[in-house]
């Protein structure tokens, strides 16, 4: 049942609102439109069927207040009590007789408590008979009346009034615990705990997630990640501070206790299980290899004020003696603060998941040029635009997407917080939506981010597949339904639907009455048997399993369950790439699905040419049934060692074999979620000549 509601927000942070309130709802999957167009107002008022979806945003977030069900709303008393009178609500059997009480808040004014018990009684008219009990009752119901934000024009009548009924609270009640002033391990510039949570919040962290801060210091926004479950890392180049060696941060502290450090901090919140490690070192230096470890970075780079922003390195190249090699600290040089954002994209771009996100801070200077005294240059030199950032224009997004962007990496938004002189800093959202080596063109010609092409031979792609990665990586995977469609449970019915439409359609010429033939076929990738169970087994007397998952072939046997005893013939445990066919077997059927992007375009041709002694002439076929992207490159994915092939590429491969392998058809799945990658199968039969 679709209904209204009225989400409250605390009067800070106005800008991170719907950044906030845009990640959250995509995380947690809810779907819902405004019923008002988000404004300065301090509410949004949505409309949704998924109250225990937006239950779960409310709880995460730090900037919502609280959580209403909405009942009316009016810009007159007249209009308002009208509205609520023919509420269904207010008739609702349940809520005559509950305990209950309704407090008024106002907006934009104040008003005196003689003022509020006024506009109670007001609401004589309710048909509530149950008990008032201003503390603890069972329902709180809440009048709002909203008189703009103009502090200079205050109205007598207020603009909006709003009736609801309070529903919950939301995870800001989470923050004080997190307060500065009694944590642990502190520095200069140690985040306030509302934005590191607003931080996490953006960047979707959930439980089990892998987070990194390459500028750590004392850790505060990986105390909010660790809180909501993600496992952290960080890394920094002042040795001192992350052994607790600095200079203390405290007023009238002379020395920071023996145990001062990141993880002391995660201890006093319970959290230590979480942290995985920090390491001191520069950012400017190449640190990780180039893999997606990531689920998320999190970040504060240093401005160059009350932080310097220092790298490794020396005006001049000293020989140092070897004796001294061992002991020698590096010294730095100044930190180009251009640098630091170029280098913290590309560390995105390498080193997170495909959908991760990084977030940043930035400072922005509301000076104008004309406006800076000379002497002031070098003092504020990270924040002028005669150095490398920006100044103050009407197109500030414009701006920062020209300023801050990356080939593998989305620009998702920004928010601005404003510090003293004339000075803000601004949070940057991106998220990594290609890989940094994945595009492979149609030639078979691989393409890195930076459009420089490296010669491969156009037949095998290689290094966009990686077997033992894709061994490891299924290893890890349940044995379940869940498991073998990657959580996308919801997609069986319409591929199993389309997959037996298909079957019916290739087999109609085939004499499946004739109880002297027995039609056979081979399942590649068979996993734990759900393409056999669901489509197969419906059409074909013997099966036989080809699957490299030995958890997977025995789980199926369970999940077949009579089908495996009557139907499964030959079990393979062999990958595609490694299949060695019984040569006294054909099959009137090869059916391979989601699994030949994990095999090189050489070894899918391989397989198609052992084929063509396993078919039955003339009516064998081969299926292949796999995503496609949607445009003409293909991706590869690092996390599975597997890539995504392009349509092109595919009718490329099946060209190659046109001597012995005709494309009979192929068909895109109609029904199919539109956020994937779409779905074809593609049906090969033996050329004519054999």
């Amino acid at each position: 049942m679709t209904k209204k509601y009225i989400i409250r927000y605390a009067n800070e942070l106005l800008n991170f609102r719907l950044m906030e309130f845009y990640s959250l709802t995509e995380h947690f999957g809810l779907e819902y439109c405004f019923v008002e167009n988000p404004s300065d107002k301090p509410y949004f008022i949505i409309e949704t069927k998924e109250e225990y979806r937006l239950l779960n945003v409310i709880n995460r977030s730090v900037l919502a207040q609280e959580l209403y069900e909405y009942w009316t709303s009016a810009e007159t008393w007249k209009q308002f009590e009208s509205n609520l009178k023919s509420s269904e609500n207010i008739h609702n059997e349940f809520y005559k007789s509950c305990s209950f009480r309704i407090i008024v808040e106002t907006f934009g004014r104040k008003i005196t408590m003689k003022d509020k018990v006024e506009r109670i009684e007001r609401f004589d008219f309710l048909p509530f008979d149950g008990q008032i009990k201003l503390n603890d009752p069972e329902i709180s119901f809440y009048y709002f009346e909203y008189f703009g934000n103009d502090r200079n024009i205050i109205p007598d009548l207020p603009y909006q009034m709003l009736f609801g009924k309070r529903i919950a609270d939301s995870g800001r009640k989470n923050v004080p615990k997190f307060s500065l002033k009694e944590r642990k391990f502190i520095a200069n510039t140690s985040m306030e705990p509302t934005l590191a949570f607003l931080m996490s919040n953006i960047a979707k962290i959930d439980a089990n997630d892998f987070v990194y801060d390459p500028f750590v210091g004392s850790g505060s926004l990986l105390v909010s990640a660790a809180f909501h479950g993600a496992y952290i890392c960080g890394s920094d180049i002042d040795y001192l501070l992350l052994h607790g060696l600095a200079k203390p941060s405290r007023c009238g502290a002379t020395n920071r206790d023996h145990d001062e450090s990141i993880l002391s901090n995660l201890k006093q919140y319970g959290l230590e299980s979480k942290y995985i490690d920090v390491i001191s070192a520069d950012s400017s230096l190449a640190l990780l290899r180039k893999f997606p470890f990531f689920d998320a970075i999190v970040t504060d780079p240093p401005y160059g004020k009350r932080e310097s922003r220092e790298r490794i390195g020396t005006k001049k190249n000293y020989k140092i003696p070897d004796e001294l090699v061992a002991e020698h600290i590096p010294s730095k040089l100044e930190y180009n603060i251009g640098d630091i954002y170029r280098d913290l994209m590309k560390t995105a771009a390498e080193n997170l998941k495909l959908g991760g996100r990084i977030l940043f801070w930035a400072p922005y200077s509301n000076l104008k040029e004309d406006e800076v005294k000379p002497e002031q240059i070098n003092r504020h030199e990270a924040y002028l635009p005669q150095t490398d950032f920006f100044s103050e224009n009407d197109e500030l997004e414009k701006e920062l997407r020209s300023r801050f962007n990356h080939p593998n990496l989305k620009f998702i938004g920004f928010a601005k917080q404003g510090l003293a002189y004339r000075y803000c800093r601004i949070l940057i959202a991106m998220e990594k939506t290609v890989f940094i080596t994945q595009l492979i063109n149609t030639t078979g010609t691989k393409m890195s981010s930076n459009n420089e092409s490296s010669s491969e031979d156009d037949s095998s792609p290689s290094s966009a597949i990686n077997y033992e990665i894709s061994k490891d990586y299924w290893k890890n995977v349940d044995a379940s339904m869940d498991g073998m469609l990657g959580g996308l449970t919801e997609v069986n019915t319409h591929d199993v639907n389309e997959s037996r439409a298909l079957l019916k359609r290739l087999l109609q010429h085939v004499d499946t009455k004739d109880d002297s033939k027995t039609l056979r076929c081979l399942d590649c990738g068979a996993g734990i048997g759900r393409v056999t169970k669901y489509v197969l087994s419906l059409f074909f007397d013997e099966i036989d399993l080809l699957e490299q998952n030995e958890a997977f072939l025995e789980q199926s046997k369970i999940f077949l369950n009579e089908i495996y005893d009557k139907k499964i013939c030959k079990v393979y445990l062999q990958g595609i790439h490694e299949f060695e066919p019984d040569p006294n077997i054909q099959y009137d059927c090869i059916w391979g699905q989601w699994v030949f992007g994990y095999v090189t375009d050489d070894d899918l041709l391989n397989f198609l040419i052992k084929c063509v002694s396993l078919l039955k002439p003339p009516h064998g076929f081969i299926v292949i049934k796999d995503n496609v992207t949607k445009g003409n490159e293909s991706i590869s994915h690092y996390e599975d060692g597997s890539y995504t092939r392009c349509n092109e590429r595919f009718l490329k491969i099946f060209a190659r074999v046109g001597d012995v392998l005709r494309l009979k058809c192929t068909v895109k799945q109609k029904k199919h979620p539109r956020d994937l990658l779409p779905v074809r199968m593609y049906v090969l039969t033996l050329a004519s000549k054999n």
